[in-house]
């Protein structure tokens, strides 16, 4: 009786671990945890999915290997028609199963009245609405905070109030509070080769690049921070470095990678033209509500000062209030606000906006 485990690592090779007495015998601890938090279906696809990257990244590495022999152009060229060519076989190979998996899992669903996802999918819906619970909390918390800072009622009807003070990265509240975040942040471990450094770029810009799918302009952004010496705040030279390097240490490693990669990415990109303070401010926002005792230095309604404003530039008003819904969707800012937020995008167009139009139709 074979005891290795059935399941296939997420670098696309077969598990070589023993098997353990657990669920139905066939997988080791860890590729058994896998299968009760995705589920046996989502985990069948994503196994699917591990082999076709797999095969497109062994396919890579040899004709990376045997471009180095090819001298003659003809011979090149030929080489990459052959590689381009495999490459689309894997993939529509990969298409097709993967559409004929869920076909299979929809059917199974259909005839017997069961989804076995369905318990693993309620679990990770508690789990992400515990978590946007704890998010909102400390929003509201940084919200109400800021009020009785500053003695002044949230922004209401007119835009130009929306901005938020773009000073506030420099006032000693929020220094001191960065300081206290950059050294929490900063005990998170960080290995030899993804520590910021005078003489090379570490590990950490490439993949954050190439995981996150950074735009050029937040690519370049992130790039000058990084090299920079600067002592930010008079912490230590290389600060924005050192944090950001302990903070894709978190990112990489946590099993909400990707939700956290959809953070890092916004936050580069609404990083563009801010000064350097307002930089480290940012990625220390990216593990607010992730890591325990860290929470966004961005109230809400700073947040959307500063994303709603731009939104005034698109001329098509029906495009401006559907990026303006995204938006306030993406802060969970509740539907009974939006036309607060709203309507002075669209005051100018004397309009009267209808929010629960917007909400059933938006989509459409």
């Amino acid at each position: 009786m074979n005891a290795i485990c059935v399941a296939i690592r997420s670098n696309g090779e077969n598990c070589t671990t023993k098997r353990k007495a657990i669920g139905d015998g066939t997988r080791c601890g860890v590729h058994y945890n896998s299968l009760m938090k995705h589920g046996p279906n989502t985990m069948a696809l994503l196994e699917l999915k591990y082999v076709c990257t797999r095969n497109l990244r062994e396919l890579t590495a040899r004709y990376t290997e045997e471009l180095a022999h090819r001298q003659l152009h003809e011979d090149r060229v030929e080489l990459y028609n052959a590689y381009r060519a495999n490459i689309t076989r894997i993939r529509h190979a990969y298409i097709h199963a993967d559409r004929t998996l869920k076909h299979a899992h929809r059917d199974e669903v259909i005839r017997t009245g069961i989804d076995p996802d369905e318990q693993a999918n309620q679990r990770r819906q508690q789990v992400a609405d515990a978590r946007r619970a704890r998010r909102m909390v400390e929003q509201e918390r940084m919200v109400e905070a800021r009020r009785e800072m500053n003695h002044q009622p949230p922004p209401r009807r007119e835009l130009a109030r929306f901005a938020a003070d773009p000073q506030n990265v420099h006032t000693a509240e929020t220094v001191r509070q960065t300081k206290e975040i950059v050294e929490r942040v900063r005990t998170i471990p960080v290995p030899e080769g993804y520590r910021w450094n005078k003489m090379f770029v570490s590990k950490t810009i490439g993949e954050i690049i190439a995981d996150c799918q950074l735009t050029s302009h937040s690519a370049a952004q992130m790039f000058n921070q990084y090299v920079s010496s600067v002592a930010i705040y008079d912490i230590e030279e290389g600060i924005y470095g050192k944090v950001l390097d302990s903070v894709w240490q978190y990112v990489k490693n946590s099993p909400d990678k990707q939700d956290l990669c959809n953070i890092l990415r916004n936050e580069m990109r609404d990083n563009i033209g801010m000064c350097a303070q307002g930089n480290l401010s940012r990625i220390c926002n990216i593990l607010a509500g992730y890591m325990e005792g860290i929470g966004s230095q961005e109230s809400v309604s700073e947040r959307l000062g500063r994303l709603l404003p731009p939104l005034m530039e698109i001329e098509d008003v029906d495009t401006r209030v559907r990026n303006a819904f995204n938006i306030l969707q993406e802060n969970a800012v509740p539907i009974s606000d939006w036309d607060t937020w709203i309507n002075p995008l669209i005051y100018d167009d004397d309009m009267v906006i209808d929010v629960e139009y917007i909400k059933h139709n938006m989509y459409l």
